[in-house]
């Protein structure tokens, strides 16, 4: 008995809302959803591209190795050049990652 009083008590204290406050708690909702599956879909992004950096690095430090290519000074030269490139890349995707996890 005592917990059915506290809880009418509770309901009772509660101003009523109106329709337009009722409205507007409902869209307040919706823009956190909103905003959540945008952060959920960046990360998604961010991710496949810091995959796909990974997988390009790879495979050019696999090129580098290879007796053609390690042999050819200017092609080993553009390799790197392309190689230094993707690694500051991948640095920076790596933090807008870090950023982006943070914010959550």
């Amino acid at each position: 008995i005592s917990f059915n009083a506290s809880l009418e008590e509770e309901i009772s204290e509660e101003p009523a809302k109106t329709k337009t406050q009722m409205k507007e708690d409902r869209k307040k909702v919706k823009e956190r959803q909103q905003v959540e599956r945008q952060k959920k879909q960046g990360l998604s992004s961010v991710e496949k591209e810091i995959e796909n950096l990974e997988t390009e690095i790879s495979d050019i430090e696999a090129m580098m190795c290879e007796t053609a290519v390690y042999s050819d000074p200017v092609l080993m030269k553009e390799l790197g050049e392309q190689l230094s490139h993707l690694k500051t890349t991948l640095d920076e995707t790596y933090s807008a990652w870090t950023l982006m996890l943070e914010a959550d």
